[in-house]
């Protein structure tokens, strides 16, 4: 998987959102989308698979908010940026690199 932004560069009072795709099909796919204001989740894509309905999770004050749809993580789940390791680590041997045994 890739993320963007990695997790250590989102600021506490971050607004934005952070992507995370998925190797699929010898492509990449948009596995998930978090969306967050002032460091607050406030929405929650889950995959845009083909022929599947997309989860949508909106959340208003940490609870879900009635326009989510089923599916949906709990708050806290949903609200930890998707940790990830170095740059580069996919094509280092991470048994022999000790950084990219760690997430961050």
């Amino acid at each position: 998987m890739k993320f963007y932004p990695r997790a250590k560069d989102l600021p506490i009072s971050y607004t934005g959102c952070q992507i995370a795709w998925l190797q699929h099909q010898g492509g990449w796919l948009k596995f998930s989308t978090r969306y967050y204001s002032s460091g607050l989740l406030r929405a929650f894509y889950g995959p845009e698979m083909k022929g599947q309905r997309q989860i949508v999770c909106v959340f208003q004050d940490g609870k879900l908010d009635a326009n989510s749809t089923r599916g949906c993580p709990s708050f806290a789940e949903a609200s930890k940026p998707a940790p990830s390791v170095a740059p580069g680590c996919i094509t280092k041997p991470s048994v022999k690199n000790i950084d990219c045994s760690r997430y961050e």
